[in-house]
Parts: structure tokens; sequence; C-alpha cells
């Protein structure tokens, strides 16, 4: 059963999440102005059609159940798959202008349907049909499901079991017949309010003596007991105050993050994945960040046709889009959007498949394209705001243009090109503002792992000793 954006708009009416902005608790998250950016960016993986995508993007036939189901729900079993993921992230993306908020789900389910699999084979437990029943339940019901990992962390030079406090990092705190419960937080969650399950996976491999925090299992919204406390950031003010003009890209345009608290939570076991198997733990972080990396040049590539649009728009407004220097500029990004987009593909078709039919993603290309991706953000980035000058930063308020006391002298001085309305600039530059100083570019550097992450694992795949050795043949040394 596939569902509209406004079908899973109604659905989210019947949660009852508990979540606070600014020390107040939301009542009405779908109809919040700060979340409803969130919703719109998810309400679009279900009507992208409407918005252009192909429907061969969007949709495909699941190999479990043969029905046609949405595509951030598949599990992969081919490069096709994963070829088809990037194309799709990219044409979301620029259709946007934001994070389509559930790439992070789809990344976890393809990990989990491996890990559990493996864990059953070696460990003689029963994850996977656990597992493959909650996969089929979200297949059906055309869910929409998000991922928590990253956990605050505390003292980064401490391991988990050496935290002072150990729900610094989420654990189990108790075990029962029934379930277990877990007690801890996750970080940075942009959209565990607004799906239909949140899964929870740890964020770093593990050791023997840390079996409490090798934890993985789904959680269904208004479970008893969390808690999300949402980011504040700055330029949402514009919402709160009622000012959709000057925000730009009011639509799609936000990306709060949340801090997710488990207080004493009780997790059945038809919803635990993995629980103390901690030699696990590697095994599964190393598979999340291939399917993660992989689609990230795809999302950023879209963010980056964006930018190219964007420039191109405000350059034309100011009547400098046919200089020689501004079409370098254009061509420069077009390059870093093409460079980040061919690394998800190149990853995507030289992967590997399983002895069971899942296909992974090839990890050195992977993280190749994130760091890429990352780096193509900055510095498209940089270049919108060289080109777009200062009004990005200083241009008056909407609310001022319909001033009739001031509206006429801004009409009169902040006029652009003739046939250009000065109302018509200032949105455009609010979207400029939106983009240079939203969280696009934290969100670029850091999701799926800071670049160092990506530099650590393209070094321990880089074989060295390999072309080392090729460059001793060469010199001619024995």
């Amino acid at each position: 059963m596939l569902r509209s954006g406004e079908e899973y708009r109604q659905r989210l009416y019947s949660y009852h999440n508990d979540v606070y902005l600014y020390g107040k608790r939301i009542e009405n998250i779908v109809e919040h102005p700060c979340i409803s950016p969130v919703i719109n960016c998810i309400a679009a993986t279900f009507d992208g059609v409407k918005m252009g995508i192909p429907q061969d993007e969007l949709f495909t036939v699941s190999p479990l159940s043969g029905k046609k189901i949405n595509r951030h729900n598949h599990i992969f079993t081919n490069a096709e798959d994963a070829i088809m993921r990037v194309k799709l992230l990219r044409n979301l993306s620029l259709s946007t202008g934001a994070c389509t908020h559930r790439c992070i789900g789809i990344d976890a389910l393809n990990t989990l349907d491996i890990v559990t699999r493996e864990l059953d084979l070696n460990c003689k437990t029963e994850y996977h049909q656990r597992f493959r029943s909650f996969l089929k339940e979200v297949q059906d019901n055309d869910l929409a499901v998000a991922a928590c990992i990253t956990d605050p962390k505390g003292d980064r030079s401490l391991r988990p079991s050496q935290q002072a406090d150990p729900d610094l990092y989420l654990h189990i705190v108790d075990r029962t017949p029934k379930g277990i419960v877990v007690r801890g937080a996750k970080a940075h969650q942009g959209r565990a309010m607004a799906v239909d399950y949140t899964l929870v996976l740890p964020t770093t491999a593990l050791i023997p003596g840390e079996e409490g925090y090798a934890l993985a299992f789904a959680v269904p919204p208004g479970t008893s007991g969390i808690t999300q406390i949402m980011g504040a950031a700055a330029n949402e003010a514009f919402r709160l105050n009622g000012q959709e003009e000057d925000f730009g890209n009011a639509s799609f345009g936000g990306h709060i993050g949340a801090l997710v608290v488990f207080d004493d939570v009780f997790i059945p076991w038809e919803n635990v994945f993995m629980c103390g198997e901690v030699e696990y733990t590697g095994r599964l972080l190393d598979l999340f960040v291939r399917y993660h990396r992989m689609a990230t040049g795809g999302c950023k590539a879209g963010l980056c046709d964006v930018i190219t649009g964007t420039v191109a728009q405000i350059t034309k407004y100011n009547g400098v889009s046919k200089a020689s220097h501004i079409k370098d500029k254009i061509i420069e990004i077009v390059c870093l959007a093409e460079t980040a987009f061919s690394c998800s593909i190149a990853a995507a078709t030289m992967g590997e498949s399983t002895e069971d039919g899942n296909y992974i993603p090839n990890g050195l290309l992977a993280s190749v394209g994130k760091l890429n991706a990352a780096e193509a953000i900055s510095k498209s980035l940089t270049i919108l705001g060289e080109i777009s000058g200062a009004l990005a930063a200083t241009a008056p308020s909407v609310l001022d243009l319909q001033s009739p006391e001031i509206g006429p002298v801004i009409k009169k001085y902040l006029c652009g090109v003739e046939g250009v309305t000065c109302e018509d600039r200032i949105r455009m530059f609010r979207l400029v503002n939106n983009l240079l100083f939203g969280v696009q570019e934290l969100v670029a550097t850091h999701g799926g792992g800071s670049p160092q992450a990506q530099k650590m694992a393209i070094y321990a795949q880089s074989q060295l000793k390999n072309k080392a050795a090729v460059a001793k043949r060469l010199a001619g040394i024995e």
C-alpha cells in the first residue's frame, strides 16, 4: 500500500511525541512552523512524481513481497538499486533544496538486514527473523523510517565504558522476559519527531566489557520515556514571528536537530535487533557508512544544483550574468557537483554482492565521494557568497518593503535590473541567506562522519603497501 504525502501527514496527527522547542512543549508538530519544513521534505519522498521525479527512481518492487514499494524502504540487491538511490537523492535535493530526512533510514535498514543475518548464523540468535517481520510492516504500510546513531559522547578521549556518566552513551539498564529497558540519548536527530519508526544503532565500535552499549532496536512514535529537545537555529526566528516571506525556501528550508532522550524506555524483544554482541558493532558501522556515504554525493550534488541556479538568478537580477568571471564560477560549481556525483555513482557501481543477495557499495569510493561532497558544498557556498554580495546579510525584511512609510524608499534604492521587482530581488537574497547562514555546510561536513573519519577510512583502504612495492620495482630496488 503506497501512501501520498497527505496521508503521511494525517498519520502524524495520531502520534503523541514529547517534543520541546524554546522551553515549550509542542502540542501539534504537523502545523508547527519550525517543524513543517521537515514534514514537507519527507512528504516529497511520497509525492515526488508531482515534482517531476521519475517513477522508477521513487518506486521499485520488493523482492520480499513482490509488491511495489517506496525506494526508501528497499533492500539493495544489485548495483542498479544503488545507482537509482543516488539519482533519486540528487533529484529530491534539487527539488527541495534541503535534506530528504529519509536517507539515514534506508541505510540503517540495509545495514541491519545484513548484520542480523550474520548474527543469527554465527551467534544462534533470532534477530534476522525479527528484523524481516519489522521490514515487512514498513514496506507493506509504506512507513517513513529514521535512524538515531550519534550519542552525546561526553569526554571524547574516553571510551563509552569509561565515562563518568554511563548515560552519555545509550545503554541497557534492565533485561526482562518481554524485552529490554534502555537509558541515554542520541544527538543531532532532525526527523525522529516526524516519522513512523526510528531505528537506533550504536555510534562506535565496541569492545568486550561494553556489551551494554551494543544495541540496535526500533521504536514507534509516542513511546513512553522518550523526550525530544529541538535545537535552536537562529534563522528559525523568522518562522516563529510569522515572517515566512523572509525565510528563503520557506516550504523546505529548515533542518532542526534534536536531542532524543531515552529515560528508562522499554523495548519489546520483537523490536530488538542486537543486544550485547560487541564483536559485530564494527561490522555494523562499516556497512552503514558505506551506504550513507555513497548517497551523499547524490544529495549534495542536488544541493549544488540549487546553488548553481541561485547564482544564475541573482547575477541576472544584478545585471552581471554575462560577465566571464561569473561563468567561470558557475562552471566551478558544476564541476564540484559532478565530481561528487560521479564518486557516488562509482561507489554504487563497483560494490559487491553477498552470498545472500544483498548489495554493498564500494567503501573506498563512498568515503572519497563523501569527502568530495562536503568540499563541494563548502566551496560552492563560498562562491555564492562572493557573487551575491552583502545584501544576502543586510537586506531589509519583506515586511519593511510592505510598509507605506519606508517601502517606497527601499524600492527606490534596492532595485536591480529593469523588469525585476524589488520584492523578487529581496526574496532571492533571502534564499541566498538561507543557504549561506543555515546549517547546510555543517550537515554536509559532519553527516555520515566528520572529514577526518573519511580520511582515516581512505587511508586504511589505500593499499599503500602494494603501491610502495610497485614504486620500488619501477625504481629497480630489490
